[in-house]
């Protein structure tokens, strides 16, 4: 029996449950295709939005402790020899002060003493700046050394490298441990060859993001008569927290225009969330502003209802990625509002850089431009398929049982 660690980002945003359920489905295939009866998936979710609402509290004491690590850490040189006590020093600290942890160590941690191999299911796991996915790398990954484990990555993004930032070091040495055995990135495989991963023994590969398995996971296909126009909306400060400049009043505006421009063509339109609260209330706003009769606002409350959503488009303007991603599975033709560089690499990945428009070039007459010119995407089987053929590669010297042994004696 192989007792598989499958680790996911629990998460408000229905996009990061697409890909838990599309890898999950992705991974059973390959398990049942190989041994069927032998295994146990076991789920371990991290980066919990629930720990904000689980009523954990830090004392001020673990605070001050936690800040004196940090400065401890910081006072180091980053060099070969300091990265492995800024990375102790940093984790020690992160438990301490870290809601997120504590949920985690409360709810999830002990899960790992029952695991023969982990996976990281994908999304944007390997970057330092915000949502802190890289001490729970660094947490696993030196679990699993110690235990001799297995790590496989699989799909996930790379945003951003930054030598000069020691929690970035500390990331590039979690993946460069010895139980990290196989790396695949649905994005920037040219940071993470070329800045991330030093260790020879990892294997690292270039695939697509496997939420573009929606359809066969969820059993769903997209309406081939509608005529709706679905527009995606996000948290519109997103914008400037990522140093696009552009203030909220702006977005706002512009989706209004949008909306009233659709309108005079007679297209029926429909505003759409990825779940989250944020993301719902700047739906609520844009109807607020409009002029005419308000439209409707689809607000998904787990990641079945989002795909079902999406499948009843004709065309949709995304600014999430995975509303892109779930719209191209579906051959649904899309264009983004881009706020953060993935989005730009799955265009490129996708041949369609000019469906992925940059902050620049934000206009509401040109956003109606790109959207009414559109065109389904035909993703090929080669670039859809890669993330289920790397994952099975990558796995294929652990689905070695007594059993399949047998059967390859026996024959």
């Amino acid at each position: 029996m192989i007792r598989i660690g499958f680790i996911y980002i629990d998460a408000a945003n229905l996009g990061d449950l697409v890909i838990k359920d599309t890898a999950l489905h992705i991974l059973k295939e390959i398990l049942n295709d190989h041994v069927p009866g032998e295994y146990e998936i076991i789920p371990i979710g991290i980066g919990s939005f629930r720990a904000k609402m689980s009523g954990i509290e830090i004392s001020d004491e673990d605070k001050r402790k936690a800040r004196k690590l940090i400065r401890k850490a910081r006072a180091l040189p980053i060099n070969e020899d300091s990265i492995p006590e800024i990375s102790t020093l940093l984790l020690r600290a992160w438990k301490l002060k870290s809601k997120l942890y504590r949920f985690f160590e409360k709810y999830e941690k002990m899960k790992l003493n029952s695991c023969d191999i982990f996976i990281f299911d994908g999304g944007g796991l390997i970057k330092f700046r915000k949502q802190y996915f890289h001490f729970f790398i660094e947490l696993i990954t030196r679990f699993a050394e110690k235990k001799k484990l297995p790590v496989f990555l699989n799909a996930v993004g790379v945003e951003g490298f930054d030598e000069g930032s020691r929690e970035c070091m500390m990331l590039k040495a979690a993946l460069n441990r010895s139980s990290v055995k196989y790396i695949s990135t649905r994005d920037d495989f040219e940071t993470l060859s070329g800045s991330y991963v030093t260790n020879a023994g990892t294997i690292i590969k270039d695939v697509c993001d496997p939420a573009l398995f929606v359809p066969e996971t969820y059993g769903i296909k997209a309406d081939a008569g509608s005529a709706l126009i679905g527009l995606n909306t996000i948290r519109p400060n997103i914008f400037e927290e990522y140093g696009d400049g552009i203030d909220e009043t702006f977005i706002l505006d512009e989706y209004v225009k949008l909306i009233e421009m659709l309108r005079n063509t007679g297209r029926e339109v429909q505003l759409f969330t990825n779940g989250l609260k944020a993301d719902n209330e700047f739906a609520d706003r844009i109807n607020e502003r409009l002029s005419g009769p308000k439209v409707s606002v689809k607000k998904p409350a787990c990641p079945k209802e989002l795909v079902e959503t999406i499948s009843s488009f004709e065309r949709i303007m995304a600014v999430r990625l995975h509303a892109a991603i779930i719209g191209t599975s579906f051959g649904i033709p899309n264009v983004s509002l881009v706020w953060n560089q993935k989005q730009t690499m799955f265009g490129e990945k996708l041949g369609l850089p000019q469906n992925f428009i940059s902050s620049k070039d934000f206009s509401a007459e040109l956003m109606f431009e790109r959207l009414m010119n559109a065109k389904p995407v035909e993703v090929t089987d080669a670039l859809k398929n890669a993330v289920k053929t790397c994952l099975e590669e990558a796995l294929s010297p652990f689905l070695i049982t007594p059993n399949t042994q047998q059967q390859s004696s026996d024959s």
